[in-house]
């Protein structure tokens, strides 16, 4: 559903399609960029879909990039009586994901979209096949007495009474949270959701969460053993003020199966002093994005197909009725079920006749599927 937008967002600086979900009574903004294997990026605290921009540029031509702005931030709005805090927002993310039809996901998480994240892929493991981690958390800090002083300033009467005047919170994170100061006009666009001082109150929240979200932040973390198979890339801001090296590698140890990516000139929001560099790691993280960059030619139909066949050319085929011409005209082993709803790739064999029948090994369907 495409909707006015509650602010102006150049197009230069952000050119995506802006939708809206309705969600038990709230309207959710998202953005649904590329096409292929879908890549899930969550923000965090005070940022919105926007931090993504320059992953989602990098990326929506090897897949489908799906982002979203939790109730309260950036322009989604949020229900009556809607608390802000990470539990409800993991909720909705969970209602959003089903709503979209959205599997087989790739999930990036940074700041509060990692208890929020997580705590929702705990719950759908069977929708959830790889994760980009950058700086975040998935564990209670109650524990720390930094965490404690932070969460009661920022997060108490004082950060609540000044935010609501002169919009504490936010400018604390973007002075703080950023290794680079950003051009003006884009500085803008991560102010422009907390101009309207109504609106301002899920930033104060977010931070006493910290601690008040305890109870919830326990169960994450006891549930994150469900996830520890999954392949990780660990994207991590170097510079970050909040979340430092021992998170860093308790993630690590938490999932065996992952690539480190340091990133030297990052602070807390990597996304905006490393997209493109996180971008590219993911690339090679993706296997979309790897098949696409390896494969020359998109192919959606039979006549495609014989063209690339005749020029002797690997292809990507999409899913879009290829299958039952593979299966009769070409005599191509049929595809796994557990493969049919998914992008995937026949790479044509140097043996190809001229009349376009292809003699490919179909074990490379298996690699494909995995």
């Amino acid at each position: 559903m495409v909707r006015t937008v509650p602010f102006a967002v150049p197009e230069a600086l952000f050119p995506v399609e802006h939708r809206f979900v309705d969600l038990d009574g709230a309207s959710i903004h998202y953005v649904d960029e590329g096409a292929g294997e879908t890549l899930l990026l969550l923000h965090g605290n005070p940022s919105w879909c926007f931090l993504y921009r320059k992953i989602i540029e990098g990326l929506k031509p090897f897949c489908r990039c799906v982002a979203l702005d939790f109730p309260g931030y950036g322009m989604s709005d949020a229900a009556v009586a809607y608390g802000y805090t990470p539990q409800e927002h993991s909720a909705v993310l969970e209602r959003f994901v089903d709503r979209l039809g959205l599997k087989d996901l790739t999930i990036m998480v940074q700041d509060w979209g990692g208890p929020i994240g997580f705590g929702f892929a705990e719950r759908r493991p069977d929708l959830v096949r790889r994760f980009i981690i950058g700086n975040t958390f998935a564990w209670p800090l109650d524990g720390e007495p930094r965490v404690r002083r932070f969460s009661r300033l920022m997060g108490g009467p004082i950060g609540r009474m000044l935010t609501t005047a002169f919009n504490f919170v936010p400018k604390v994170f973007f002075a703080r949270g950023l290794a680079r100061r950003p051009p003006p006009e884009v500085l803008a666009m991560y102010f422009a959701p907390w101009q309207d001082r109504t609106r301002r109150i899920a930033a104060v929240i977010a931070p006493h969460q910290l601690i008040a979200a305890s109870p919830y932040l326990r169960t994450v973390e006891a549930n994150l053993s469900k996830l520890a198979d999954r392949p990780a890339l660990i994207v991590w801001g170097m510079k970050d003020f909040a979340f430092r090296d021992a998170e860093r590698q308790r993630f690590e140890q938490a999932f065996p199966r992952h690539r480190t990516v340091m990133l030297a000139n990052a602070s807390h929001f990597l996304q905006e002093d490393a997209g493109e560099e996180i971008a590219k790691k993911s690339q090679h993280f993706s296997p979309s994005a790897h098949k696409l960059r390896r494969y020359r030619y998109i192919v959606t139909d039979a006549n495609a197909l014989t063209r690339a066949i005749h020029d002797r050319m690997p292809v990507v085929l999409d899913k879009t009725d290829f299958a039952p011409w593979l299966n009769g005209a070409a005599g191509a082993e049929p595809l796994r079920p557990a493969a049919e709803d998914r992008l995937r790739m026949w790479p044509v064999s140097r043996r190809v006749s001229k009349t376009g029948s292809c003699d490919d090994d179909p074990t490379l369907i298996d690699e494909v599927a995995a």
